[in-house]
């Protein structure tokens, strides 16, 4: 993101957050006179001890260079959440953070056996951007196999919020998109220039109704929602802790992996998830040996055998 870019947002960001910070959350009384929404300027600037024309001046995106120590306080007086305060010190001080920089789409050996060992519990790797660049078998039963979608759909981001069964499966939809929404702006306020960013993000606006209202709002995100809720269509309620770790020597790379909670019935469901998905490779495997076989020879019996023995293991399969 260019500097002036990186200006304007940091001026849209204050003002959305003290448009949005109501007079008596901060023991103002409120007043019927009051036009301003939210907090007025003056009144930012005295809570954070700087000067009007000062803050005036970041609300303004002015090429000033605040101290961590006034962005701080900024923060208080804004009642920043974590999230936000670490936003905007990614906007107002970008030196301190390195940039996102792509890793390409080449996974390599190694972390494709870190997700394969995961074993049940759903695991991928993605990108600032959050592309899904690599998946395990148990987070495609879980979220759906994202490598029977075009490549432009292999996106978290996308999925959230252009596809109605990632609605139908995530519990608290609006909650986790907005958040979604506030862990991708941080990482694109990072990336040097990726145009992957404003393509997607122009995408989304044509397709979403919400992607196109909450963008404007300029808010953070997390990854501190949880457990996270799933309701799958087979096993029903899952509840599922999200870990995410930064891959080593990469600023692009985040594995994320999600673990049942304790006591929620939640393993069970995930085992019998790999069981069903077990049971189904078995079945393809037969069926295309079958229709692979040799042919006997003329006047054999042995067809109606084979058959007589598919249905009955078949049978057996269905009762289980």
């Amino acid at each position: 993101m260019a500097d002036h870019d990186r200006r304007e947002q940091l001026a849209a960001f204050l003002r959305a957050r003290r448009e949005s910070l109501q007079p008596e959350e901060v023991g103002h009384s409120p007043s019927r006179r009051r036009r301003a929404k939210g907090l007025r300027r003056e009144e930012v600037a005295e809570r954070a001890d700087i000067s009007v024309t000062w803050y005036t001046w970041l609300e303004q995106g002015r090429p000033v260079r605040p101290s961590e120590a006034t962005l701080n306080r900024v923060a208080e007086a804004l009642r920043l959440s974590p999230a936000e305060h670490l936003y905007l010190f990614t906007l107002a001080l970008p030196e301190r953070f390195l940039p996102l920089k792509s890793t390409g789409e080449v996974v390599s050996p190694s972390l494709r056996q870190v997700l394969n060992a995961q074993g049940n519990n759903p695991a991928f790797l993605v990108n600032g951007l959050t592309d899904i660049l690599a998946s395990n078998d148990a987070a495609r039963r879980v979220f759906g196999d994202e490598r029977k979608l075009p490549d432009a759909e292999r996106n978290i981001l996308w999925q959230m919020f252009a596809l109605p069964m990632t609605r139908q499966l995530i519990g608290d939809w609006e909650t986790n998109a907005r958040n979604l929404l506030g862990i991708f702006r941080g990482n694109w306020a990072r990336a040097t220039g990726d145009p992957r960013y404003t393509t997607l993000i122009e995408a989304l606006e044509l397709r979403s109704p919400e992607f196109r209202a909450w963008w404007p709002e300029h808010s953070a995100g997390d990854r501190s929602i949880r457990p996270k809720i799933l309701y799958h269509p087979v096993v029903g309620r899952l509840e599922l802790e999200q870990i995410a770790f930064q891959v080593e020597d990469s600023t692009d790379l985040t594995f994320v992996l999600y673990a049942p909670t304790p006591g929620t019935g939640t393993t069970e469901k995930l085992a019998r998830l790999a069981a069903m998905d077990s049971c189904q490779a078995v079945n393809d495997e037969r069926g295309e040996a079958l229709v692979t076989s040799p042919k006997p020879p003329a006047g054999s019996d042995e067809p109606e055998a084979q058959a007589s023995e598919m249905n009955s293991e078949t049978v057996e399969y269905d009762e289980r």
